[in-house]
């Protein structure tokens, strides 16, 4: 406890800079093309979703989807997760990698929107790593596990 502590007030400081413990295991996962939960993966970023209007529109008739169909799957009504839950979506650059890029899918719904992420920000980032032909995703990043961090 005391350690995790001490790394998040370093972190806050900005005297933790060097690159993530997890980036050698989503390194060791892609090669091995395997997924798992990994934990303080760093990297800078590299593309963002551009979010208009529509999307923000979108988004707000996600919400209000979703809490119609919980109130009905309260009362007995059939699960249905298809298109409900929006997500902020960007890629990182793996540091300590030269061609390892990863798309972070970060749920809105159950998580905290990274506000004001822009390129070339360094991000931390924690979840479950699923691998693709591209590089792989992180998503889960609103779980007990997952986050994601500006550093």
């Amino acid at each position: 406890m005391m350690r995790w502590l001490w790394h998040v007030l370093l972190r806050s400081l900005g005297l933790l800079r060097g690159p993530g413990r997890g980036n050698r295991d989503v390194h060791r996962l892609a090669s091995e093309f395997r997924s798992g939960w990994v934990t303080s993966v760093t990297g800078v970023v590299v593309w963002i979703q551009p979010l208009d209007e529509r999307e923000i529109a979108e988004r707000r008739r996600r919400f209000w989807r979703h809490l119609w169909r919980s109130f009905r799957e309260m009362f007995g009504a059939k699960r249905d997760h298809a298109d409900r839950y929006p997500h902020q979506i960007f890629l990182i650059e793996v540091e300590s990698t030269d061609d390892l890029t990863i798309r972070v899918e970060n749920n809105l719904y159950s998580g905290k929107e990274l506000r004001g992420l822009k390129k070339g920000m360094r991000v931390e980032v924690g979840g479950e790593y699923l691998p693709n032909d591209k590089g792989g995703k992180i998503h889960h990043t609103h779980s007990g596990k997952g986050y994601v961090w500006k550093r």
